[in-house]
């Protein structure tokens, strides 16, 4: 899941949030292998990325760097989410968009920027067994700020993975 909203000139320009799913598929034949994703998830398509994977691993020339199917893992517990970014509205991003043009005016200064975020989902299983799953999160704002008689500028942003302590 993600969204951005962008300005410039003091004004909002473009909003928008995209959700999209996508299963990857890696098959390995010896040291052949193929990779096949789809964004469908009905048990034809799902049928079909795993048939395409195997069919480009059998067409596949070896690679002497291929490593072996890992089996069951032990993994540290990820701190790269945070449910609040996930749940960052349109609104939110219009409320810091329009903040920064505020400033900016009250200012004399021409604004431009970015605001964005995304939370994503990250899971591996193999064969033998392996099974890993993660959740991350991020937020990004960035802001340049020029003079109206366009002869300074300056820049700032920053990056995150909660809001806590995030301060655009």
């Amino acid at each position: 899941r993600q969204g951005n909203t962008r300005f410039s000139r003091n004004e909002a320009q473009t909003s928008g949030a995209t959700e999209t799913m996508n299963v990857g598929v890696q098959s390995f034949y010896g040291l052949k292998k193929g990779v096949a994703t789809t964004d469908q998830y009905d048990d034809r398509s799902l049928e079909e990325v795993v048939k395409r994977a195997e069919e480009l691993a059998r067409l596949a020339p070896d690679d002497k760097e291929t490593m072996p199917v890992l089996g069951p893992q032990t993994y540290l517990t990820s701190n790269c989410f945070s449910p609040d970014v996930e749940a960052i509205t349109a609104d939110w991003r219009a409320k810091v968009a329009a903040e920064a043009i505020e400033k900016s005016r009250g200012k004399g200064l021409v604004a431009a920027g970015f605001v964005e975020h995304q939370s994503l989902a990250n899971v591996i299983a193999t064969s033998k067994g392996l099974f890993a799953y993660e959740k991350e999160s991020g937020v990004a704002y960035s802001l340049t700020a020029r003079s109206a008689d366009e002869t300074g500028s300056g820049w700032g942003g920053g990056t995150g993975n909660r809001l806590t302590g995030f301060d655009p």
